[in-house]
């Protein structure tokens, strides 16, 4: 590709490259001796992780079933899947879809430059387990104190980021095809999980 450099003036050159990043989940690591001493269950998560170098992704990394999407700046959604076969990179794709809001402005009514995968959205499942993505974003709640580049910043920043938590879970088939799937942290006891079904059927225990 050729660029037009001027001399004896500032030239900006936007340069536009494809983002290859990976999501993977490690599991909790279990000491052989906490495990013999404690006899009672352990409901440990799984973290759910974000990286852009490959050297950031550690050996007991597994891939994951699941959608990425993030906004583009124009009102579409750029759209990636992933593989639960294999762990490899995913590409943001652009989509149909127009229902996302339009770029922020300031109080000059321009719209405002921010980086786009602090509106990363993730979506992903494993079975016996629910999704629990932390709230806010930790893209976008870095990018709201900082600014710049996230992209750059998993780059510098040398580890994966954490997106959130696949917690161990119970499924619970009611009547009328109807489902629930209850993370056991919270219904490991028979009451427990009694009381947070009546509370989801709104019945009475």
């Amino acid at each position: 590709r050729e660029a037009d450099v001027q001399r004896g003036q500032a030239n900006d050159l936007l340069v536009a490259v494809d983002a290859r990043l990976f999501v993977f989940y490690t599991d909790p690591e279990i000491e052989e001796e906490e495990a013999a001493e404690d006899e009672s269950p352990l409901y440990d998560p799984s973290f759910v992780w974000l990286a852009a170098d490959p050297a950031h992704i550690p050996d007991d990394a597994k891939p994951l079933r699941g959608c990425v999407a993030c906004p583009d700046g124009s009102g579409c959604l750029l759209r990636a899947k992933l593989s639960p076969k294999r762990l490899a990179p995913f590409e943001l794709g652009r989509s149909t879809s127009t229902t996302v809001a339009s770029p922020q402005q300031d109080a000059f009514g321009k719209a405002k430059c921010s980086c786009l995968f602090g509106g990363m959205l993730l979506n992903c499942s494993r079975e016996d387990f629910v999704w629990k993505p932390k709230d806010p974003s930790p893209l976008a709640e870095r990018l709201a104190e900082l600014g710049g580049c996230e992209l750059l910043r998993l780059f510098e920043s040398g580890c994966p980021v954490a997106l959130g938590v696949l917690k161990p879970a119970v499924t619970v088939h009611a009547a009328s095809d109807r489902r629930f799937i209850l993370p056991l942290d919270a219904c490991g006891e028979v009451s427990e999980l009694r009381l947070r079904l009546a509370e989801e059927l709104g019945e009475a225990d």
